[in-house]
């Protein structure tokens, strides 16, 4: 009977701490896992500022760290799409990999709302400054009146400080020099030839040039503060 009695309450305690282990690694199981389930639904919800405080070394720590990862590239995503949306489009998305389909999307698609927003600000600024320009020159006007205002509005549109209106001649054929600003008149050719120099090259094929590379010497300006020489001629 003793032997029996024995045996009986050392399986009864056995039994015992087997449940109260099992319980244990349930709990230490299911409680986090539950938590995780829980912010899931948080942030399904639109709501990424909950945090998970599951700091432990095993298998359910290492989860919650890439859970943790997730919330700030979703948190990364939304304040980059906010200063887009609030007219932004100098800044990148940093891509976590190659893998990363979502930011490398982004960046394509802000890169092209760009290109568009960068169209839509030159066409509006090119009408703009056509309107205005036909307004300086409306009325009647003599031929250097005319071309002085003219000029005087292509070089403010511009924020240029030099330049030269030349008006050609069909009877001629030729180029006449109209009204300059910023130029030294001596240095100015009066009469310019179809197809003689840059000017006349322009004139003659009606497309314009844009000069980057300028000779040391040419189109300077003199003014009380030095010299000037510009850094890119369009003709």
């Amino acid at each position: 009977n003793i032997l029996f009695w024995s045996i009986t309450i050392f399986v009864g305690l056995l039994i015992i701490i087997v449940v109260v282990f099992f319980v244990l690694i349930s709990r230490s199981i299911t409680t986090p896992v539950n938590k995780m389930v829980r912010n899931f639904q948080i942030i399904a919800r639109g709501n990424l500022n909950t945090e998970i405080p599951i700091d432990s070394d095993n298998e359910m720590g290492q989860l919650a760290s890439s859970f943790r990862e997730i919330q700030d590239g979703l948190r990364s995503v939304i304040d980059y799409t906010k200063n887009v949306a609030n007219g932004d489009y100098s800044q990148k998305i940093m891509p976590r990999s190659s893998e990363d389909e979502l930011s490398i999307a982004l960046n394509i698609m802000v890169n092209e709302l760009r290109n568009s927003y960068n169209k839509g600000e030159q066409e509006s600024w090119f009408k703009t400054g056509i309107n205005e320009f036909n307004e300086k020159l409306r009325g009647d006007h003599h031929l250097k009146t005319l071309s002085s205002n003219a000029l005087e509005f292509i070089l403010h549109f511009l924020h240029s400080q030099l330049g030269t209106l030349y008006l050609y001649s069909p009877e001629f054929e030729l180029l006449s020099l109209e009204s300059y600003s910023g130029l030294n008149s001596n240095q100015l050719k009066m009469i310019i030839n179809l197809n003689e120099g840059i000017m006349g090259q322009v004139a003659i094929k009606k497309e314009m040039a844009i000069l980057t590379d300028v000779p040391s010497g040419s189109y300077v300006s003199f003014s009380s503060t030095g010299s000037y020489l510009p850094g890119q001629v369009v003709i």
